[in-house]
């Protein structure tokens, strides 16, 4: 056992991982263990486990599994220092291992032979895994003499589970170090490993220290309670976007709205006004660690696909418990801080204080930022790069609790909320359903037939709106009008809200080219009505509603 091949693969200069030695043995059977998850050229799971004062190590390219009849590959590899145990972080592009490395688990294992040393000579480790993730008994087993090629495999016992119920890579993907994912070490985490071992922590970012008078200079601001709850200010829809410098042009993002209310802890509220603190529990915590005990924000929760546009399908199966990406909450508005309220103070004055309370580059919570002025520029290259649109507010306006055009929002594609009124059989090889009948309520509170869409749709989710579907059977045709020429239809209760991208109405208010985009659970079906475009925006109409 040496580290010699160890240290010749690494520049020490370049790289922040532990140059570390060889550490004196004990002779308890209990030592440490880590696995470490390595995004290099592959993905893989370093596998390691002290034994004689080093860390024997083996990549798991596909990482280890719970089901005893899954047979692991694990690949030898050379040993690293025990200080590597509490590596986390970057290895720089163009040295050895280059890529992100995250503390995926951490724990002891305790032989099951009696001579640990012999057992790993002949290639047969039996052991126990008293680990954060990993327990229970395992094997690890060198498949021929002299050859690099090993074998890790769970033993049947309590803690073993069928692969085809349980993946615990998906089900705990994070770091047990401080629950980042590898996108967010990416990010801001430079290196973890500090000489000491029992002093290691995570570079996590910087609180702001920031003074009161510094952030609000002078306003002469009234002292007000802190708000229960205040209703979003919400955008007109244009056929194009504002000119003049007075505007400033935000990414539209395709997520969920949500107001942050911080009273010593966090509570996250949808427009309509329900508790979701629950589904984005990362978020609240990430906002409870700021260093200030009063404050609201207004922003959207959000995840991001591998182009880093917002993708709300991906939101949704986070919601429903897929972790594999994590949830970003971008931050657009402050409208309460300390003891003061913010809302009657000039839009670009509240994202100037906004930006002083965000930490720079946080992975979670995210400033939204702004271009000021050229309003068709910034609209063009949005559509260019395939994002739904943006969003324009006047610089100078004050927050008010209502739809306003002082926030204008401009699509590349059109899409809007829409109440399902029925559904069609399936055809085909379809399942659960075929079509979902669409309609918007008028001003005189009457279900306006609008189409039907039947595509868009993945298994997971024809599977769960038939659900919701069936639960809300009515025998009552929901919509105003008689419709003709559809067959075999089940009508529902008008409570379902769904969001449908299309290509343009026809003159009779029929949708063409319509596809579903996914459930808006944040807003109730009562307030859905036709958007309807404002041709052109000028400085005269702001503050005036829709």
């Amino acid at each position: 056992m040496t580290l010699k091949r160890y240290w010749q693969k690494r520049n020490f200069t370049q790289t922040p991982e532990p140059k570390g030695k060889i550490k004196s043995g004990t002779s308890t059977k209990k030592y440490l263990f880590v696995i470490q998850k390595h995004a290099a050229s592959h993905l893989h799971y370093d596998f390691r486990l002290e034994l004689n004062g080093v860390l024997l190590s083996w990549a798991v390219p596909k990482g280890p599994s719970l089901d005893p009849t899954i047979k692991r590959l694990a690949m030898h590899v050379e040993d690293h220092p025990l200080d590597y145990g509490s590596f986390q972080g970057i290895i720089p592009k163009g040295q050895y291992g280059g890529g992100t490395v995250m503390l995926w688990d951490t724990g002891e294992w305790i032989s099951e032979d009696s001579d640990p040393e012999q057992a790993y000579r002949k290639g047969h480790l039996s052991f126990v895994l008293k680990a954060k993730k990993l327990k229970g008994r395992w094997h690890l087993f060198r498949i021929n003499k002299n050859d690099k090629t090993w074998l890790l495999v769970k033993v049947n016992d309590r803690y073993a589970k069928s692969m085809s119920d349980y993946d615990i890579t998906k089900a705990k993907p994070d770091s047990v170090l401080n629950k980042h994912s590898l996108e967010e070490i990416a990010e801001y985490e430079n290196h973890v490993y500090e000489s000491n071992r029992a002093n290691r922590k995570s570079a996590a970012p910087k609180k702001k220290s920031f003074v009161k008078k510094k952030l609000i200079p002078n306003l002469n601001l009234p002292i007000k309670s802190f708000p229960t709850y205040i209703y979003p200010e919400l955008a007109t829809l244009a056929a194009e976007p504002p000119q003049g410098d007075q505007w400033l042009h935000e990414i539209k993002l395709d997520g969920y709205r949500i107001l942050a209310f911080k009273k010593n802890t966090t509570r996250l509220m949808t427009r309509n006004k329900n508790n979701w603190t629950q589904y984005f529990l990362s978020i609240a915590k990430e906002i409870d660690k700021l260093p200030v005990k009063h404050i609201v924000f207004d922003g959207e929760v959000v995840v991001l696909d591998e182009e880093q546009h917002s993708n709300f399908q991906l939101l949704q199966n986070t919601i429903k418990g897929d972790r594999t990406r994590p949830l970003v909450y971008y931050i657009f508005d402050v409208l309460y801080f300390d003891q003061y309220d913010l809302r009657t103070l000039p839009l670009l004055q509240r994202k100037s204080i906004l930006k002083q309370i965000l930490p720079d580059k946080h992975p979670i919570l995210r400033y939204n930022d702004h271009v000021q002025g050229s309003g068709k520029a910034v609209f063009k290259k949005a559509c260019q790069l395939g994002l739904e649109g943006i969003v324009s507010k006047d610089a100078n306006s004050t927050y008010q609790s209502k739809r306003t055009r002082d926030w204008i929002k401009i699509k590349c594609v059109q899409r809007q909320e829409f109440v399902v009124g029925g559904f069609t059989e399936p055809q085909r090889s379809r399942q659960y359903f075929g079509s979902l009948l669409l309609g918007t309520y008028n001003k005189n509170h009457e279900l306006i037939y609008h189409g039907h869409v039947g595509t868009g749709f993945t298994a997971d989710s024809l599977k769960s709106l038939h659900r919701l579907l069936i639960k809300n059977q009515s025998p009552k045709n929901p919509f105003h009008s008689r419709l003709t020429g559809i067959k075999r239809v089940t009508w529902v209760k008008p409570v379902l809200v769904v969001e449908v991208a299309f290509t343009e109405w026809t003159t009779d208010g029929i949708l063409r080219h319509p596809s579903f985009k996914g459930v808006r659970a944040d807003k109730p079906a009562k307030q859905i009505v036709r958007e309807r475009e404002i041709e052109k925006i000028s400085t005269s109409l702001r503050g005036k509603t829709k």
